[in-house]
């Protein structure tokens, strides 16, 4: 069953230089409370990136693009951050395009034409670690203000 309350309040940024492609997935993201950053190209995706780092749950891009191809995009966000999940879609079934993805780190490839189930689906999949994540670091810092407060009052009593 796809999970689509995990997709509820995630940005994606999504990179693909199809226009109707791109439109009628982000129409279909949107349904589910996604949160799209779009990118015509490798080269727009890399920059909006970089301006949206602290933003972005997940990047979704195609690899045939103009100016920066999706393997070169996702090759430089690496560098930025390791962690961030990616998934491809392509027309490509050429093996080696689709090793040098997995080299790269991606997290799953959706081929052409996108089904919009398999992509809600696989989206949902490569959150999840991300939204676990989140998850784990507000537990740490409510653990963490909850330690400061009962070690004030530990102070005070001790003062007292």
């Amino acid at each position: 069953m796809i999970n689509e309350q995990m997709l509820k309040d995630i940005t994606v940024l999504y990179v693909e230089d199809d226009n109707a492609i791109q439109q009628n997935t982000i129409v279909t993201l949107e349904l589910v409370n996604a949160k799209i950053i779009p990118a015509v190209d490798g080269m727009d995706g890399l920059e909006k990136f970089k301006a949206n780092e602290e933003e972005i749950d997940i990047i979704v891009t195609d690899l045939s693009m103009p100016n920066m191809d999706g393997l070169e995009m996702i090759e430089e966000i690496k560098k930025i951050n390791r962690d961030v999940p990616v998934l491809i879609t392509t027309a490509h079934q050429d093996i080696s395009y689709l090793k040098q993805a997995i080299e790269l780190g991606v997290t799953s490839y959706i081929i052409k034409p996108i089904d919009i189930r398999n992509i809600i689906k696989s989206i949902s999949k490569a959150i999840e670690p991300v939204n676990e994540r989140k998850e784990l670091l507000l537990k740490i810092k409510t653990l963490k203000e909850e330690n400061e407060s009962l070690k004030k009052q530990l102070e005070e009593k001790i003062s007292r």
